[in-house]
């Protein structure tokens, strides 16, 4: 039995380091100023740019537009929605490219029942090896 035990932790511990190599971490990316998701939040990456775009109006529990537009040739663009300091579940979305350097989604935001207006979607984005974070904040209502 015992030796059956080691067995299984030395094959267990073989598959760990002869998998994959674990992904890089992300690199964050800052917004250029001031950011009103309406008319475009931009950023820059080297000599790239990225800018998201919201719906002007967003609701909680109706659909809005949102869409991301680059001239970096990524792979995938993965969006959470949260709230700091608040657990508002599992709100997560891969955007579809839909042309020439966009990617687009329709995200519904869930109620929150303490009245709070202030999100943060948070974008994890993938170009070959590389991977970034993006976090923009924004509020429902306006």
């Amino acid at each position: 039995m015992r030796r059956r035990a080691v067995a299984v932790l030395v094959l267990s511990l073989l598959s760990v380091s002869c998998g994959e190599d674990p992904a890089p971490p992300a690199q964050r990316l800052a917004l250029d100023s001031a950011c009103d998701v309406g008319a475009g939040c931009v950023v820059r990456i080297g000599g790239h740019r990225l800018t998201v775009r919201m719906a002007p109006r967003r609701a909680a529990l109706q659909p809005f537009e949102l869409s991301l537009s680059t001239d970096l040739p990524l792979d995938t663009v993965v969006l959470d929605l949260k709230m700091k300091g608040m657990d508002m579940g599992r709100n997560r979305y891969r955007l579809q490219r839909t042309g020439d350097g966009v990617w687009r989604a329709r995200p519904v935001l869930p109620v929150c029942t303490s009245g709070r207006s202030d999100w943060l979607a948070e974008f994890e984005l993938e170009a070959g090896a590389l991977r970034y974070r993006l976090d923009v904040p924004f509020t429902v209502g306006d």
